[in-house]
């Protein structure tokens, strides 16, 4: 039959506040599907674990009442809940965060330890679960654990027979009287849920590793022989000597190599995360319980000693009686919280009202009716200081003074407004000024600019004339030296063939002369004769190069140069 849906049967009753904590605690039970049988407990594998397991977990249990066992911690008791019908529900379906179908049920290939599955079955999804949650209570006190170490200890006597009745009833005696220093408890409660999570690094985090953390340690908090064998350690608090024992005998071989050859431990690194987890799941009613007998244990000064059931307890735990306030503390500490509650209420040093001790400066700067008031005419002269509550009556007694400051001002204000007319007239005829003056120079820069202008094409003309002129000059200079050329060429060749033909008649009258005289004399004379006429033919031609070095310098010289 399918359990009631948790949704559809709300709690029959609710914790009132602050008296008991109360938690949800979820299972899954594991089915896997046979053919021929169906969906079944019975049909799980050899190697499958049990039918009822935890979420994050390794280990599991055969029944029902075995994992309850192991979900409830020391001091913790299920609660039962009623449908309409008044039929009392011990475990609900809740399907919240899973992918289930309409009765719960989530199927998937295998289990995993982080159940996640789908809502549809069959194929070859063939192992399903479903989610169950059920509501535990702490009552709260030290009452509960005390209770519940006596049962442990009955349950192991019954197994060793080596403990008597009396040592176990001795166990549980305790005071009639069980408060203690609040403020006391409040930090060895933060000591051992750091030592819980701590412990906790060093083995698998779920459900029923807490429960068997939180076993151990109340052990830890019942065995004397042990505390008192540690409490020789040097620590000063025996407390502290106590949460390093039990720390240490959670840590495996591998931390024990890390401290001895002074690594550090890579779990240490999520302490800080595993706090916060521990905190959700380790209630502060839970955690004074324990610091509860840990202050019986070692500092029974922090308790009350007194056996007598109707006493003025000074450690008996109290609420602020101011309204707004939620510190709860012992009744010895109230008067000292007194001294720093926020929610006081102090009167006011100027007023007389009672305010809240955190609201005295807001209350002192704007709802403090004696508080000072600032004037609307400050600004114009009023050196009047009032009071808030009086700000309205001063505006009515000093209408005439205020009126003369507000003409004064207005007077003062005329003056200074002709005087800024003035002077703005003075600035406006300097700027006048001003502008005239660039104006003039804009001109003259105007007329600088195209006198440049106009310079500057009449050089562009000048070069353009000058170029000209030196070249017709220059064209006139070779046409001349060209004719004048000419004409030395041809008085030189004029003048060289009449040589040529002067020495050609010559040479031939010397010749037939010669032939003429036979004799030594006459030749010699002849000779005398011929070797002046060669002297002369000499000079013509040296005169004939000169005249050719001459015409040919001259024709170098009618060569205009490159430039012109």
């Amino acid at each position: 039959a399918r359990p009631p849906s948790r949704r559809a049967h709300p709690l029959a009753r609710k914790a009132s506040p602050g008296a008991m904590a109360t938690q949800d605690v979820e299972l899954f039970v594991c089915e896997r599907w046979k053919p021929m049988c169906g969906w079944s407990e019975g049909n799980l594998l050899p190697t499958d674990r049990s039918a009822y397991r935890v979420r994050n977990s390794k280990k599991s249990c055969r029944t029902l009442a075995e994992a309850e066992s192991a979900l409830l911690a020391p001091g913790w008791e299920w609660e039962e809940v009623k449908d309409e019908g008044g039929q009392v529900v011990v475990w609900q379906v809740d399907s919240r965060g899973q992918q289930a179908d309409g009765d719960g049920w989530s199927y998937s290939m295998n289990f995993s330890s982080k159940f996640e599955g789908s809502h549809k079955g069959g194929g070859i999804n063939v192992v399903r679960w479903r989610r169950m949650v059920r509501t535990q209570f702490f009552p709260g006190g030290a009452n509960s654990l005390i209770a519940h170490h006596g049962d442990m200890m009955r349950t192991k006597s019954s197994k060793s027979s080596k403990s008597s009745n009396a040592e176990i009833n001795a166990e549980e005696k305790a005071p009639i009287c069980q408060n203690v220093d609040l403020e006391a408890a409040g930090r060895i409660g933060r000591w051992l849920m750091e030592a819980v999570a701590s412990a906790s690094l060093h083995d698998e985090w779920c459900e029923t590793s807490l429960v068997q953390l939180k076993s151990k340690l109340l052990e830890r908090l019942s065995e004397e022989k042990v505390l008192v064998k540690n409490s020789s350690a040097g620590e000063k608090d025996p407390v502290q000597v106590l949460i390093s024992s039990y720390v240490s005998s959670h840590r495996g071989v591998t931390t024990r190599m890390a401290e001895a050859f002074q690594k550090s431990d890579p779990e240490e690194a999520n302490l800080a995360t595993r706090i916060q987890e521990v905190h959700a799941r380790f209630p502060s009613v839970e955690r004074e319980a324990y610091a509860v007998l840990a202050i019986r244990r070692f500092h029974p000064e922090l308790g009350c000693c007194n056996v007598e059931e109707d006493h003025e307890c000074e450690f008996r735990p109290v609420l602020c009686p101011h309204e707004g306030c939620t510190e709860r503390c012992s009744a010895k500490a109230l008067q000292a919280h007194d001294q720093i509650c926020p929610n006081k209420r102090l009167p006011c040093g100027k007023c007389g009202e009672e305010v809240r001790r955190n609201e005295h400066l807001v209350h002192g700067l704007k709802a403090c009716p004696e508080r000072e008031a600032s004037c609307c005419f400050r600004g114009i002269g009023c050196q009047v200081v009032p009071a808030h509550k009086d700000l309205d009556k001063h505006l009515e007694d000093s209408t005439q003074g205020h009126l003369m400051l507000l003409m004064k001002t207005m007077i003062e204000q005329q003056d200074m407004a002709q005087a800024l007319a003035s002077r703005v007239a003075e600035l406006e005829a300097t700027c006048a000024q001003m502008n005239s003056a660039r104006e003039a120079e804009l001109r003259a820069a105007a007329a600088l600019s195209a006198l440049v202008v106009g310079l500057e094409a009449k050089m562009v003309m000048v070069e353009k004339k000058a170029a000209q002129d030196v070249k017709a000059a220059s064209d006139k200079a070779a046409e001349e030296l060209k004719k004048r050329t000419e004409v030395v060429e041809k008085e030189a060749k004029k003048r060289i063939e009449a040589i040529e033909k002067s020495h050609k008649t010559e040479t031939g009258s010397l010749r037939s002369e010669l032939s003429k005289h036979g004799s030594a004399h006459a030749k010699t004379a002849d000779l005398s004769s011929l070797r002046s006429d060669f002297q002369s033919l000499k000079s013509s031609l040296e005169t004939r190069e000169r005249i050719e070095s001459r015409m040919s310098s001259s024709d170098s010289v009618s060569a205009p140069p490159d430039g012109l």
